[in-house]
């Protein structure tokens, strides 16, 4: 009797474990591939089995290897699929490809609620038989999906997409690194995160590395993009301390359209075109006027530093910014090639005071500044006061007329001075009082024997100075000695916040020092 007794214990433990038929929600681990080390007993050998029978609550882990897959439909709620790149507890990569052929164009359909896939590696390249372009996760529908953690890679529509229609309302999307994908992130996201993603758009064909089609209430941060383009259709939305470097074709890296849009610490660098368009929504309705709050970023080494747009003049989609305004708001503008702010069909003036413009005359900024002096239908831009670069040259005094009928020539100023010394912040290469892109191509620009524009008085690339009372040399950001590429590194790492390599006694990249030029 008791063998029966335990017989049945046994089955009934069995029927409660097996894979398939549970109802209920049970906080469940689910393994897919080879059991990672551990004794699974969910286990699966595809994604899509484990997916399909997952619970509310369950958590599917997926081991490291290879696997190819069909469309994925997430529609149980509360379901998260992690791969090792989210988890400290599984080494090595669970990367995962197309399936031919494939019924859908994304790898994860997510249609639930708090559903979550983190840490894969997605290759979306596209299969014979895709007749659409490929997407690495879909979340239209979803609510409070989180992706995160994931390396997405040759889709060739885009690699995260979500929409207004259905709502895809507080989404995560966040430390995902995107490439070779024909765009990155595309959502009409309602009170979304779009955050601390890495996402190269040189090979893409549509250019948006994140874009905002509608929606409200996002928030788009700390992202990286080398190059790429952010594109802002949405209102209330709250796009900060982004980098966007080196977008060399025509695409303009930053548009703005929306009601209260605020675009704050941001830095953009190196493009041939407008570093950001503020203009009215291109092809989203709903959106009734575009008003936009700019402040304390940084625009080097571009062709236009803003451009405000109306496409439609005299309608009722007015376009309105406020840029700078005060002291603790200030943008940068430096190595601007044309005008630092242009207008085109702006009808009413725009507050732009306490900005750094790059120059230290009111003559020389209104030169940079397209406004109603230059076009009487456009309106004026108050710029006035103004922040001066820091520090601004000292005017050289005319010497007095010598007795003599030869004239003495003027000194000529040196830009290297020398004697007191001067505050500084380790890493601020060209003396403009703020670490940027820019430095970073100083150490480049020193060892091809090329120019390096800086705001004197600064130390030239190469001179001997005390940092304090150590010996070092002006471009030597990591104290080895000498002036070579790791400097640069150094400089785009700490603008990352990621860790780099300096000397015991080297004034850390953004410290104050005191520079001297003995």
């Amino acid at each position: 009797m008791r063998r029966f007794l335990l017989a049945a214990v046994f089955v009934a433990l069995a029927l409660f474990i097996r894979p398939t038929g549970r109802s209920a929600a049970t906080n469940a681990s689910i393994y897919v591939g080879s059991p990672c080390g551990v004794v699974a007993l969910t286990h699966y050998n595809t994604i899509h089995e484990a997916v399909s029978a997952a619970v509310s609550g369950d958590t599917i882990f997926v081991c490291p290897g290879t696997y190819v897959e069909p469309s994925i439909y997430m529609t149980t709620d509360n379901v998260t699929v992690f791969g090792p790149a989210a988890t400290n507890d599984i080494n090595g990569t669970a990367t995962v490809q197309r399936m031919n052929p494939s019924a859908n164009t994304a790898f994860f359909q997510l249609q639930g609620i708090s559903q979550k896939v983190e840490g894969l590696d997605l290759d979306a390249t596209p299969v014979v038989s895709d007749s659409q372009g490929t997407l690495g996760v879909n979340l239209v529908g979803s609510t409070g999906s989180e992706v995160a953690f994931n390396h997405i890679h040759n889709a060739t529509f885009a690699a995260i997409i979500g929409s207004r229609v259905p709502t895809t309302a507080t989404a995560s999307v966040h430390d995902n690194t995107i490439d070779h994908s024909g765009a990155g992130i595309i959502c009409g996201c309602l009170n979304g995160s779009i955050a601390n993603n890495t996402i190269d758009q040189s090979l893409a064909m549509l250019g948006y590395a994140i874009s905002l089609q509608g929606g409200s209430g996002t928030t788009v941060s700390g992202n990286s993009l080398a190059p790429g383009v952010i594109d802002i259709q949405a209102d209330s939305s709250f796009v900060t301390q982004n980098i966007i470097d080196g977008n060399n074709g025509e695409e303009v890296p930053v548009t703005l359209a929306g009601d209260q849009v605020t675009f704050s610490k941001n830095q953009v660098h190196r493009t041939d075109t407008d570093a950001v368009l503020i203009r009215n929504a291109a092809f989203v309705e709903g959106i009734t006027k575009t008003y936009v709050y700019f402040y304390n970023n940084t625009l080097d080494h571009v062709r236009v530093g803003v451009e405000m747009q109306d496409f439609t003049p005299g309608d009722s989609n007015t376009i309105d910014a406020v840029i700078g305004d005060n002291v603790a708001s200030t943008n940068h503008f430096a190595h601007v090639i044309e005008n630092d702010l242009a207008l085109s069909g702006i009808p009413q003036d725009i507050h732009a005071e306490q900005n750094d413009w790059g120059f230290c005359s009111a003559a020389d900024i209104e030169a940079k500044i397209y406004h109603h002096p230059d076009d009487a239908s456009l309106g004026t831009v108050d710029f006035e006061p103004f922040i001066d670069p820091n520090p601004c040259p000292t005017a050289t005094p005319t010497p007095s007329p010598s007795p003599t009928p030869h004239i003495t020539p003027s000194p000529r100023p040196t830009p290297t001075p020398t004697g007191a010394p001067s505050s500084r912040k380790m890493g601020d290469l060209d003396c403009d009082g703020f670490v940027t892109g820019t430095d970073a191509f100083g150490p480049l620009d020193y060892l091809q024997a090329l120019s390096f524009g800086q705001h004197l008085p600064c130390p030239n690339l190469g001179a001997d100075v005390k940092l304090g009372s150590k010996d070092a040399l002006w471009g030597d950001i990591d104290c080895s000695g000498n002036i070579d590429t790791n400097d640069t590194l150094d400089v785009l790492a700490s603008l990352a916040n990621l860790q780099y390599e300096r000397a015991a006694s080297c004034p850390r990249i953004g410290q104050t020092v005191n520079v001297t030029v003995p």
